[in-house]
């Protein structure tokens, strides 16, 4: 008989726990299920009334900051940049006198994505490691007319440049004091 009523007060126990859990879990679902039937709005009550409040304040500085970190990912910007390129191609295929401002020859110094020379703007393209290095270098006449491909190996000189190094994105190319990196592409700041 004792184990009968010992049985018997451990089945309440049971049976009051999962009372207890069963609704906690219900009340505690109903708030993620339904919508709360309050008409108060929920901006207002947290003090958002305006868009701008929800929006971090940032300094000039901090903006232009991230300005220049994701202009490469502009859409707008890279559209207006091809639109503009079209148009300088269209009018360099009808003949039309274009005056684009090339660089001194002799001013360049550093990192260049672009080489101009007198005769020509020079883009390095590629560099090829096999039995012998060279670099394949895109040689483009100002007017855009013409367009030829050099093979420069080290120690090869062309227009008073000697190719003094050849690494796997840039070549070094020398002229007496001057000293030019020719870049396959821009490094990341």
């Amino acid at each position: 008989m004792l184990t009968k009523i010992v049985a018997h007060a451990h089945f309440k126990f049971i049976i009051a726990a999962f009372s207890v859990a069963s609704v906690g879990a219900a009340y505690d679902f109903s708030d993620r299920v339904w919508v709360p039937t309050s008409t108060s709005n929920a901006a207002v009550e947290y003090g958002f009334a305006n868009d701008a409040d929800l929006l971090p304040s940032y300094t000039e500085e901090e903006k232009a900051v991230l300005i220049e970190a994701f202009e490469k990912y502009d859409y707008r910007a890279r559209a207006k940049a091809e639109e503009a390129a079209k148009a300088l191609s269209k009018v360099v295929d009808q003949g039309t006198q274009v005056n684009v401002e090339i660089p001194d020859i002799d001013t360049q110094q550093g990192e260049l994505l672009s080489l101009y020379t007198k005769t020509s703007k020079l883009s390095l393209k590629a560099v090829i490691n096999e039995t012998t290095n060279f670099a394949l270098i895109k040689q483009q006449s100002h007017e855009g007319k013409n367009t030829k491909w050099l093979k420069l190996e080290q120690g090869q000189s062309f227009e008073g440049f000697t190719v003094s190094q050849l690494s796997h994105t840039s070549i070094k190319l020398t002229r007496g004091e001057q000293v030019i990196q020719l870049m396959m592409y821009k490094r990341n700041s």
